[in-house]
């Protein structure tokens, strides 16, 4: 299958988990409550190195982790993420107890990408509620609370009660949906519903597929013109016309740091190159704007004409609907 983003910067398993206690107003996050409190743990943590460089950090052993704690260490300019919302980070993990780095993104030189779960998801993902671009942030944890029961970072001995420390250097912020203005919708294409967390749905009238590409902005964005070449970050619902089925969605997975039977959403990044992608999506991206919806409907000569390359959920002939909330450019 062609339609397939870049792959995510880490190769960690991280497990949902409820995580509590709302921080009051913060002067470094602008009045956005963080989802944890800094505690003793996080008090004890200095962290040096240039911001967008790789860190490292400094305490006195044995680091406390009697309670999960998030500190802002930089505030970061502009709007601050909330739930939904996607935040790219160079983000490191220390060994709690020798300080030393057992996974940073600064290897890959690829920020992390994480949903921003409002203190529902992992602490790797509440961490980053109010985050902003140039915030930096420092969390400390013990490494099953951080990462999930019977989960475990590669190439570290560290076992579910020893410490760790995760420091995040915020590169980006990115609505987690569409953000422009909304559009009448095409009769020729199926209706769209959208849910509170912005999750598109389809309403078929029984019509018959056009017979040719067909693109139509069902929310206008005001941002940057998507051209050939750029990294473009989009969330993406992909139904058959014929049946109604959805074949692929990135509403429907996980966050990339969550496991298979997790909720929530993974948005994808595809370079927009032409041959890396299936020739309607590609052409029904070319020129739409950051912010924007789009309803894109693929003939099969334009999506998976080729039957040994045809995903087994897409039968001869069919009619291709993807739904695509453009969210930005790296």
């Amino acid at each position: 299958m062609r339609l397939r983003p870049i792959a995510a910067a880490a190769a960690i398993a991280f497990v949902a988990g409820a995580l509590t206690a709302c921080s009051p107003q913060n002067p470094l996050t602008d009045g956005c409550e963080p989802s944890h409190l800094p505690t003793a743990g996080t008090d004890q943590v200095e962290v040096t190195g240039d911001f967008g460089t790789p860190t490292s950090v400094n305490f006195d052993a044995p680091l406390s982790t009697d309670e999960e704690g998030i500190k802002f260490l930089e505030s970061g300019d502009g709007e601050r993420a909330s739930r939904g919302d996607l935040v790219f980070s160079h983000f490191t993990v220390f060994d709690g107890q020798s300080g030393e780095p057992v996974f940073s993104s600064f290897d890959s030189g690829q920020p992390l990408r994480v949903s921003a779960r409002d203190g529902e998801g992992t602490l790797l993902e509440s961490a980053v509620q109010c985050a902003a671009e140039g915030s930096r942030i420092l969390a400390v944890s013990t490494l099953e609370d951080a990462l999930g029961e019977g989960q475990a970072l590669r190439g570290s001995e560290a076992g579910p009660n020893d410490p760790v420390v995760l420091v995040y250097d915020v590169t980006d912020v990115m609505p987690g949906h569409a953000s422009g203005v909304p559009q009448p919708g095409n009769p020729d294409l199926p209706a769209i519903t959208v849910g509170e967390d912005g999750q598109p749905g389809l309403s078929f009238t029984g019509a018959p597929a056009p017979e040719s590409l067909v693109v139509s902005a069902s929310v206008q964005g005001n941002g940057e013109e998507i051209l050939p070449g750029d990294n473009v970050v989009l969330q993406y619902t992909g139904v058959i016309w014929e049946s109604g089925e959805v074949f692929d969605s990135t509403w429907n997975s996980a966050s990339p740091n969550s496991p298979p039977d997790a909720t929530g959403s993974s948005p994808a990044v595809f370079e927009l190159t032409p041959g890396a992608l299936i020739d309607g999506f590609y052409n029904g991206l070319i020129g739409q704007n950051v912010g924007s919806q789009v309803i894109i409907s693929i003939p099969q000569e334009q999506g998976y004409a080729d039957p040994n390359s045809r995903p087994p959920s897409i039968g001869e002939g069919d009619t291709l609907v993807f739904v695509v909330d453009i969210l930005g450019t790296l």
